[in-house]
């Protein structure tokens, strides 16, 4: 027993001394990096002092008359009054997206989730404690989650801007379970009827079209093929509608 107690001790002091050193080293990078970043900003702040100085003598060699100067100015005010405002015009476009998008996706989502934009307009996706589950690489949002808050953002997107661009997607519905597929295309449907000459092109496999998929979207189909193989082992293409 006494070999195996001095075995651990040597082992913890031993960890200990690795540790050490590996903050010592972290340690020394941090400074390192300080270092290197105040002689970034040295030599940025000499840059704009030299850009100032060029801006005076070059403004000097303009010869401005009081005309000019009152242009300059009037250009500078009218910015001074642009910026705030398309700040306003942006929050007010985020919020109205933002509203669109978590209400269309809570509609039809079969949790109880909270759906939003965040300020970069990106997916925001939280569960009742407000744990954020739309996070790049992870299976948090199930996959049918996913394909629900991607065309939610996407409808969002067409209906707001009142832009109506024409879009073409592949095995939609591949990895949705049965109860979101339904829930999915309807979405597309609900478009085809709210906004004029909405053009949508999908490419089902036989395992995603099935008798409620066709049933939710068949009063909306302007155009209907098959791809199928004869019996010389052709592809060929069949019109339905």
């Amino acid at each position: 027993l006494g070999d195996v107690y001095k075995r651990q001790e040597e082992d913890k002091y031993r960890n200990a001394s690795e540790n050490r050193e590996k903050l010592k080293q972290e340690l020394n990078d941090l400074i390192v990096d300080k270092n290197a970043d105040e002689k970034i900003v040295r030599s940025l702040s000499n840059q704009i002092l030299r850009k100032n100085k060029k801006i005076k003598v070059e403004k000097k060699k303009l010869n401005l008359n009081s005309d000019d100067e009152k242009k300059i100015q009037f250009i500078d005010d009218c910015l001074d009054l642009l910026i705030p405002a398309i700040d306003t015009a942006r929050k007010e476009n985020l919020a109205s997206l933002s509203t669109n998008f978590g209400s269309t996706f809570d509609k039809h989502c079969h949790k109880d989730y909270n759906a939003s934009l965040d300020s970069n307009f990106n997916i925001s996706v939280k569960n009742s404690r407000k744990k954020e589950l739309a996070l790049a690489g992870s299976k948090r949002l199930s996959e049918g989650e996913t394909y629900l808050a991607g065309f939610s953002y996407m409808l969002a997107m067409k209906t707001m801007t009142d832009y109506n661009f024409p879009f073409i997607i592949d095995t939609p519905l591949a990895s949705c379970d049965l109860q979101y597929r339904e829930r999915i295309m309807r979405l597309f449907a609900n478009l085809t009827t709210s906004l004029t000459d909405s053009h949508a092109t999908f490419l089902f496999t036989p395992s995603e079209y099935t008798s409620n998929v066709k049933k939710t979207i068949e009063n909306h189909i302007s155009n209907h093929y098959e791809l199928d193989i004869d019996v010389n082992q052709n592809a060929v293409v069949k019109k339905v509608i």
